[in-house]
């Protein structure tokens, strides 16, 4: 994530306006392009151009947030926390951009839209069964991740939307359920004990 301040660098041209801060924004913003990684993830911060038109040019010029000074450190890492997940989450389209999702032995067949379940093998004949939305976001995100442990922190971030430590069996209780539907598969998806689950990646 990259912070890059309205404010800043405190010249006469800040005191003016938040232009400095805009040509900050913009010259990071092409430096990371032409270095060809993933675009960075933004959070404007400003304690003088707090007016709501400053907010919507930062989100209109690909901030993803707008914060005004001074924040409490408690919000400010909330939202960066926010923000990293909307990105992982959007990256990752977890919610099912694929009409259809395979496990890597092509065994398991999901169709997320639909949250349908295609169990193709070692059974006689393939077997369908219908997931929970949580349930659906779950394997396909283990799905386009095998081999990847998520922590139930992560998981609670990415699919329930939790930004704070809670403790709840919640996780647990939809992996449990999951790993019924998945049978007689339902060793693919691991527990990793001290560290989260994944998904069995390919030998």
């Amino acid at each position: 994530a990259t912070r890059a301040d309205v404010d800043s660098p405190r010249s006469a041209a800040s005191a003016a306006g938040p232009s400095a801060g805009w040509k900050l924004f913009e010259k990071v913003k092409l430096l990371a392009a032409s270095a060809g990684r993933h675009a960075p993830v933004f959070i404007l911060l400003s304690g003088k151009h707090t007016a709501p038109r400053y907010a919507a040019e930062a989100l209109k010029k690909g901030a993803w947030d707008f914060l005004k000074k001074p924040a409490a450190p408690s919000v400010f890492t909330a939202r960066i926390r926010l923000a990293l997940r909307r990105r992982f989450w959007s990256e990752l389209d977890a919610g099912g951009g694929e009409p259809l999702l395979t496990s890597p032995d092509r065994r398991l067949a999901l169709a997320p839209g639909r949250r349908v379940l295609e169990i193709r093998e070692p059974l006689e004949h393939p077997v369908i069964r219908r997931l929970t939305r949580k349930e659906s976001e779950l394997l396909c995100l283990f799905l386009k991740r095998p081999g990847i442990i998520f922590s139930k922190a992560t998981l609670l971030e990415i699919i329930w939307g939790y930004v704070v430590n809670i403790r709840t069996r919640t996780v647990d209780c939809h992996i449990k359920n999951l790993r019924r539907k998945l049978a007689p598969l339902g060793g693919l998806l691991e527990t990793r004990y001290g560290s989260g689950y994944r998904f069995a990646a390919p030998r």
